[in-house]
């Protein structure tokens, strides 16, 4: 059955328009036209020689290293350069890294600092996070902004893994510095996006910071639009959740783990889209790369784009809403003073 699903899904998916934003609504009564535009397929993954393989990380085919002393990670995709050959997944031109995180029971990091800006996502286990003066509770749900050089110490406060998927990147342009550690519950946001390429639901929790960072959801048994990208564009995609589900690049499909990682080939050609055979809600943690020639990123008031409406200012107030202050962090005193 799972089979026949995919290979319908795989049939809808030939014959498709590659675009960066999705298709405004045809009107009720369209006006007609002498020569209607023909919807075309793109080329072939062996019209174009590309091995696809080269842009999927998948943690499971990862060596286990250790961070910051404790926290146990595994490469899902890494810095490199995707337009030559190279190790799946090392296909980063603008971010350092993303990685899987998981921290045993009990387990907390020395308080330290990166010069890497970090984007953390919690996708399971309790924690906590803190700067030496305060601290935040983690669960699953949440994400975090670290700040380069920012002091910073991670524990975990559960009885079973905490588990985390971490992306680092040096400082960028564009990019606004937050003055400390940002906690956000991304269950509080409003949606930003529906419907982006057929069926892509996203949410936005690090809008103001300047970040093109969004978790991104789709609805069961639906399949977004497939398109492609510029070579400037770096667009990353790590799925969240368990559920069964492929990854279209190109005229190849993939099954789509959890924790497995995808870049977008950006060749201008080769599609990538998401499928979900399952009848739940599966996420995605996206990333999308600041290259020199890149969009910018969005501001805290988004402006009209391709003729849509601009965007309610509800949507980033909520994400500024969903804020988690900090709590005084209560050290206790010297035993031995």
């Amino acid at each position: 059955m799972n089979k026949l699903i995919a290979a319908m899904a795989l049939a809808a998916l030939t014959t498709t328009v590659y675009a960066q934003t999705p298709t405004a609504p045809l009107a009720a009564n369209p006006a007609p036209s002498s020569a209607p535009t023909l919807v075309r397929e793109p080329p072939s993954n062996l019209q174009m020689a590309i091995d696809v393989d080269r842009f999927i990380g998948d943690p499971a085919k990862s060596i286990t290293r250790i961070s910051r002393e404790t926290i146990m990670t595994r490469t899902i995709l890494s810095a490199g350069d995707p337009d030559k050959p190279g190790r799946a997944g090392a296909v980063l031109r603008y971010r350092k890294e993303v990685v899987l995180g998981t921290m045993q029971a009990g387990e907390s990091t020395p308080l330290s600092t990166m010069p890497e800006q970090q984007i953390i996502y919690v996708k399971g286990g309790q924690g906590r996070i803190d700067d030496g003066t305060q601290y935040w509770d983690l669960k699953d749900g949440l994400v975090i902004l670290i700040p380069p050089n920012r002091p910073h110490r991670l524990t975990n406060t559960g009885t079973g893994p905490l588990k985390m998927i971490m992306m680092s990147a040096l400082p960028r342009a564009g990019v606004t510095s937050v003055p400390g550690i940002l906690v956000r519950d991304v269950s509080k946001i409003l949606y930003i996006e529906q419907g982006v390429h057929w069926t892509n639901l996203s949410k936005s929790p690090l809008t103001d910071a300047g970040e093109r960072f969004l978790i991104v959801y789709m609805g069961p048994h639906s399949i977004a639009g497939p398109h492609a990208h510029t070579p400037e564009t770096e667009e990353g995609w790590v799925k969240i959740t368990d559920g069964p589900a492929l990854m279209q690049l190109g005229s190849e499909i993939r099954p789509w783990n959890a924790d497995v990682g995808l870049l977008s080939p950006n060749n201008n050609q080769t599609v990538h889209a998401a499928i979900n055979l399952s009848d739940e809600v599966q996420a995605w943690f996206y990333f999308q790369g600041m290259g020199p020639n890149s969009p910018p990123p969005p501001g805290p008031a988004p402006a009209p784009t391709n003729g849509r409406p601009p965007v309610n200012p509800a949507i980033p107030k909520s994400a500024v809403d969903a804020t988690i202050p900090g709590k005084p962090l209560v050290v206790a005193p010297n035993a031995h003073r």
